[in-house]
């Protein structure tokens, strides 16, 4: 009789961990944000103060930028 009240409470302690266990996956405590960061390092892709390189040509929707430098930013989400 002594070995049953022990499965009772076994078995309490158990049906209590997994009611747990559900409460608190369906319950997150915090909901994900997206966030992004910008690396400061550019790196200059087209620099018009120099010469350029010949058989190299940088098109933007089929346009050369003119007048402009061209660099490359890393973003991070």
């Amino acid at each position: 009789m002594f070995g049953l009240d022990w499965n009772i409470v076994s078995v309490a302690i158990g049906v209590i961990g997994i009611g747990l266990a559900i409460y608190f996956y369906l319950r997150p405590s915090q909901k994900p944000r997206p966030c992004y960061a910008v690396h400061p390092l550019r790196v200059r892709i087209v620099d018009k103060t120099q010469k350029t390189v010949p058989g190299l040509t940088i098109l933007h929707h089929d346009i050369p930028p003119n007048a402009r430098n061209v660099t490359a930013a890393t973003l991070y989400f």
